[in-house]
């Protein structure tokens, strides 16, 4: 659960636009990475040959390669490849782990093996990069992150009360209602994004479907589908596949909604630092 004197500390943030430096300071210890292949493939000296192009490719700037399967941070594996018979391209597919704990799926495609696998790394390194704090792009867009990020974590925060009321989201109003949708071809509605907190539909009613952490239908709940940190379909997955979708009723699409940065997530630098706050601790 989020320490309630860090969610004071962002708040002040938003509200005096000055620097919050944690205390400590960062660790320069690189993640580990493990590179492998999956047991149903075990005997694949193909799938070995691609873990190997995997391996060799790591950017070992921010990470470190190790050759223990057990204990790192960051575990891929190799789960097949193939050629796709219209375009001739190559597809390597890796399944991501940290720990034990499975977080998703990456598709490495290119002319070549070789390309393939350079393409895993990529996306590798987008994730890591995603992960980092958005850089300030001056003072209002600065504060308007710093706002974004407080609101998502108080709106994580006060979520698990239900008799306080979720902070307001980060865009209110519009010509549009934004929508939220998910899951297997993203047909599951989970309400819309800039929607009073009083709406029915919106994911700031806490008594809502789309804003309680018990429905099934909320991202703030992290144990459904859409808001836990394992699955798939979450928007809180740094590792997310395939993240929830955000439209207008006329089908225009704002891209996703996800702390996963290699996922085509929306450019709004407020939804982006809401999500982040949000998705929190989990």
């Amino acid at each position: 659960m989020m320490h309630r004197s860090f969610l004071r500390g962002v708040l002040v943030v938003a509200a005096s636009t000055t620097l919050l430096i944690s205390n400590g300071a960062a660790s320069d210890q690189k993640p580990t990475v493990y590179v492998g292949v999956a047991d149903a493939v075990a005997g694949d000296e193909g799938a070995k040959d691609s873990a190997t192009d995997v391996r060799r490719n790591i950017n070992t700037r921010r990470f470190k390669v190790t050759k223990a399967p057990h204990g790192a941070d960051i575990t891929l594996q190799v789960t097949g490849r193939r050629e796709e018979p219209q375009t001739k391209q190559k597809v390597i597919t890796v399944a991501v782990f940290t720990g034990s704990a499975p977080l998703g799926t990456w598709h490495g495609r290119g002319r070549t093996w070789r390309g393939a696998a350079s393409n895993v790394t990529s996306q590798m390194n987008e994730w890591a990069r995603a992960q980092e704090p958005p850089r300030p792009a001056g003072p209002s867009r600065a504060l308007a992150i710093l706002q974004g990020l407080a609101l998502g974590l108080q709106a994580a925060g006060e979520s698990t009360s239900s008799t306080v009321a979720a902070a307001a989201p980060p865009l209110i109003g519009g010509a549009n209602r934004l929508l939220l949708f998910g899951g297997d071809g993203h047909k599951t509605y989970l309400g819309c994004l800039n929607c009073s907190k009083f709406d029915a539909e919106s994911v700031y009613n806490t008594f809502g479907t789309y804003g309680s952490k018990f429905s099934a239908t909320s991202i703030f709940n992290q144990f459904s589908e859409f808001g836990s940190k394992f699955s798939a379909y979450s928007a809180c997955n740094p590792f997310a596949a395939d993240p929830p979708v955000i439209v207008d009723p006329s089908g225009n699409y704002y891209g996703r909604l996800t702390v996963n940065g290699y996922a085509d997530r929306t450019r709004d630098g407020r939804l982006q630092a809401w999500i982040a706050g949000v998705c929190a601790g989990r």
